[in-house]
């Protein structure tokens, strides 16, 4: 008899998160800024017509991981309805970690090295698309794509995290995440697994033990005798729209 095993690959590429399958409509305005800073706002159409279709039509989701808090999935919002958002999530994002007892990660490689997100941050993962290029962006935004009716900047984590790459790292995943009104790709080698902890296990004050020049890893966690670096989305967002 025949099991069918997937490997992490295939389970993450099935899983949709708290990705909605409704298409916005309009820009919202954090994804006017970043269309004003590097590509000007015409590249919204073009990329409205770009669109691969292949993103459009994911497969079907396999049953959700045990998890006690639903995916947060954000709509369109009004302007006003966005800079309260806005203030709301930069004020919360590590609060609402480290006020529950327990935190489910999604880990993934760069570079060789684990790093992990809260998966309420996690919309999806796709496998690597090409995106548009944007000859005045820095190294790290590799390029946008559409998905699903958003502007979506591509990022390469480990430029900002100074990791180096090795010989036989590639581009292969895209880990689609979203906060402050704007849908962000970070681009990884591989997707590892998932990672119920108790909250107190994480170690939040990182300056200590890696250096203020650590702002996009919201905390670490040690399991046995490895650490896996928490990614700050917040901090994300706020280094392509401000950078």
């Amino acid at each position: 008899m025949s099991t069918d095993v997937k490997t992490p690959e295939e389970y993450f590429l099935q899983q949709t998160f708290g990705t909605s399958s409704a298409v916005e409509s309009s820009l919202t305005q954090a994804e006017e800024a970043f269309l004003k800073k590097y590509a000007g706002l015409n590249q919204a159409e073009d990329l409205a017509v770009q669109e691969p279709a292949a993103l459009l039509t994911p497969e079907p989701p396999l049953p959700r991981p045990v998890q006690e808090e639903a995916p947060v999935s954000t709509p369109a919002l009004s302007s006003s309805a966005e800079r309260t958002r806005a203030a709301e999530q930069k004020a919360s994002l590590q609060e609402q970690l480290r006020s529950t007892e327990e935190t489910q990660l999604v880990s993934f490689f760069l570079c060789g090295q684990e790093y992990a997100l809260p998966i309420y941050m996690v919309q999806e993962v796709i496998t690597f698309v090409e995106p548009t290029k944007l000859p005045t962006a820095p190294r790290f935004i590799a390029g946008m794509i559409n998905l699903r009716g958003r502007v979506t900047p591509l990022i390469r984590v480990d430029e900002l995290l100074a990791v180096s790459a090795r010989a036989e790292d590639q581009e292969r995943f895209i880990v689609v995440c979203r906060h402050d009104a704007l849908q962000i790709g970070l681009i990884v080698h591989a997707v590892a697994t998932m990672y119920r902890v108790r909250t107190a296990e994480v170690e939040w004050n990182i300056e200590t033990r890696l250096g203020v020049g650590n702002q996009h890893l919201a905390g670490l966690l040690k399991l046995d005798e490895k650490l896996i670096g928490i990614i700050a989305v917040d901090q994300l967002v706020r280094t392509v729209l401000e950078r």
